[in-house]
């Protein structure tokens, strides 16, 4: 009776609760993408493509998972054993799961393309043949883990394949830091020393560090539950949720390009402090302007005046030339980093 407790509880039971979360999941997708093409209708049309696909596999993942869980607990309630066969939904449910990481990758990989320094440094270039071969490396596994699944009768053959799923998820938890660290490497190089344009690469590198980090700690946590428990279905249940929190990361990076544009208040308010404004042009030009002796200023304002007038007219276009630098360094981190691929 103990026994047969324990398979419904770190079996069936984990299968359960991971479609339920993977629903809920499911549900932020859903709002996402929504926000997306609200905010973004006139965006580039690769990411439009990219943003439907991602929905259609998560939505086909999640149909998927519902007919296995479905076939487990209620087709086969009879059955309570490990030697049950596994179920044709829940192989093809984890070759999308594969696939659709395998996507989101590769539209990091070609943002990461169009950041590349067009002089062509050394060290880019090691990065870059790095990154690829970790990548073909994760496609290579994901090829082989599907095909070894789709071979698989029961859950007692897994342990057999385990170093394959480790593998599987420790290349994709290396990509995902390379992906990440390569992106702020890049984004660090257009330092300017201005504040607002490093103030635009600080919160674009917390972006992506943040989906990076998140994407690589739940590809940690699958691999941990595997490895403390191999022979049950609870790694399986935590896996329904990968491909979400990828879809999730990369929607969430995609919506948030209207945010990170905003310059924040006390920026702005730190740059109009050194703007004359329309009230203080006019007081130096009334002062300036020729007029009769002792209908004006005196003397000594008048030369006040002047020469602060000079500063200004000096300083003001000078001002402008950098702000305008600024602002062309801003809207060029945007265009590539977070706005187009083009």
């Amino acid at each position: 009776m103990d026994s047969i407790k324990s398979i419904l509880v770190t079996s069936y039971g984990a299968l359960l609760v991971g479609l339920v979360v993977s629903a809920v999941l499911f549900g932020v997708t859903n709002l996402q993408v929504f926000v997306y093409f609200q905010n973004y209708p006139n965006d580039l049309t690769l990411h439009k493509l990219a943003v439907g696909l991602l929905w259609i596999l998560d939505a086909l993942h999640l149909a998927l998972s519902t007919h296995a869980v479905f076939w487990y607990l209620v087709t086969n309630f009879a059955t309570i054993e490990l030697t049950i066969p596994i179920v044709w939904s829940f192989k093809l449910e984890y070759a999308i799961n594969i696939i659709t990481i395998l996507l989101v990758q590769s539209l990091y990989v070609v943002r990461l393309w169009k950041m590349a320094p067009e002089e062509g440094e050394w060290l880019f270039v090691l990065c870059w043949l790095s990154f690829f071969v970790a990548a073909h490396s994760t496609l290579g596994m994901g090829i082989a883990t599907i095909y070894y699944v789709y071979r698989m009768h029961d859950i007692a053959q897994v342990e057999k394949y385990s170093w394959l799923i480790y593998s599987s998820y420790g290349t994709g938890t290396v990509v995902d830091v390379a992906i990440a660290a390569t992106f702020c490497w890049i984004i660090w190089s257009h330092r300017t020393g201005h504040a607002r344009s490093d103030s635009i690469i600080a919160r674009i590198m917390l972006y992506v560090l943040g989906s990076g980090a998140l994407t690589s700690a739940f590809s940690l946590i699958c691999l941990a539950v595997f490895a403390a428990m191999p022979t049950n279905y609870v790694s399986f249940g935590v896996s329904f949720s990968l491909n979400k929190v990828y879809v999730n990361s990369f929607l969430a990076v995609l919506i948030s390009r209207n945010s990170i544009k905003q310059c924040p208040d006390d920026e702005a308010a730190a740059q109009s402090i050194h703007r004359p404004t329309q009230a203080q042009m006019a007081d130096f030009t009334h002062c300036v302007a020729p007029r009769p002796p002792n209908h004006g200023c005196n003397s000594d304002g008048m030369e006040s005046n002047l020469d602060e007038v000079k500063s200004v007219r000096a300083e003001t276009p000078q001002g402008l030339q950098k702000y305008g630098q600024t602002k062309s360094i801003e809207i060029m981190i945007e265009r590539q980093a977070f706005t187009r691929v083009e």
